[in-house]
């Protein structure tokens, strides 16, 4: 059985998530550490931690960067099931 993806998910849980980035993402903008303990994936975290480190002059386009690795996130088109062996992800493949 295939793991749901986001957007296959209630929308409280796409919810919880876009709340943890906004919390992460002000804390980011802010020059501020971002937390590792949250539901975001990793690329997502690795951008805000980008933001946090080019305080106070924070490039444009690592903003936009943020804000487009986030929805692929919430979308799944990041879905790293080709990268990491199913069996760590719990997901069952079709071949």
């Amino acid at each position: 059985m295939r793991r749901s993806r986001p957007d296959d998910e209630p929308l409280d849980y796409r919810e919880h998530l876009q709340a943890e980035f906004n919390i992460q993402f002000t804390n980011a903008m802010a020059g501020k550490g971002v937390s590792m303990c949250t539901d975001l994936d990793l690329e997502t975290q690795e951008v805000l931690a980008r933001i946090a480190g080019h305080y106070p002059d924070i490039p444009p386009e690592l903003i936009d960067a943020a804000h487009a690795v986030f929805a692929g996130q919430l979308d799944g088109s990041r879905d790293d099931e080709d990268i990491v062996p199913s069996f760590v992800t719990g997901r069952a493949t079709n071949e």
